[in-house]
């Protein structure tokens, strides 16, 4: 744990004085993050027990830069690999909240979207609908409030007018650009649809 971060070294080698008071550390975190905290501080990201959704996994990394701890810091990220894989929206949705968002692992992401992953708690049979429709008609409002407005847009622009089960999500990763408030970079409108 000393090797793992540079503030718990300083914690737990700090010398303290009998009559000094004990102050204690604030941590704006949930109790699964701070439990698997500790936890990536001696184990790799695949050994860790719990499995952490995209968001808690966001505060841990937080946690980890925070506490100076580039141990868990990589972890963490290294768990962001697979999550992008097993829950691709809440990934994409955590890259985006991410300090200057992170377009690397919202395109990994992207790469592995299906109707499931944006209409939670919606019928079989309003599903097979939606797939007819753009992404946009399809996201729920509940899902989309998930991610930053910037990287909502640059994913409605890369999805362009094509309908969900046309979309060749390889190429919407490709085309994907978050949008910004000056010089927005606009991706071709060449569709989408696989062959």
């Amino acid at each position: 744990m000393l090797r793992a971060s540079a503030v718990s070294r300083d914690l737990l080698s700090h010398k303290q004085d009998a009559d000094a008071s004990v102050k204690p550390i604030d941590v704006d975190a949930d109790c699964h993050a701070v439990r698997v905290f500790p936890d990536l501080m001696w184990k790799a990201a695949d050994e860790v027990l719990s499995n952490p959704d995209a968001w808690t996994n966001r505060t841990v990394l937080d946690l980890a830069i925070k506490f100076e701890a580039p141990v868990v810091r990589e972890r963490a990220i290294r768990r962001f690999d697979m999550l992008a894989v097993q829950k691709p929206w809440d990934t994409f949705c955590a890259a985006s909240s991410m300090l200057g968002g992170d377009v690397k692992l919202a395109k990994k992401a992207i790469k592995h979207i299906t109707i499931e992953d944006i209409t939670i708690n919606t019928p079989q049979n309003v599903r097979a609908r939606l797939m007819k429709r753009p992404l946009a008609h399809a996201l729920s409002v509940h899902e989309a409030a998930k991610c930053t407005l910037p990287f909502l847009i640059g994913l409605y622009r890369a999805c362009g007018v094509d309908v969900f089960e046309d979309l060749d999500w390889e190429i919407v990763a490709q085309r994907f650009i978050p949008a910004t408030a000056q010089g927005e970079a606009k991706p071709s409108l060449v569709r989408t649809a696989k062959s």
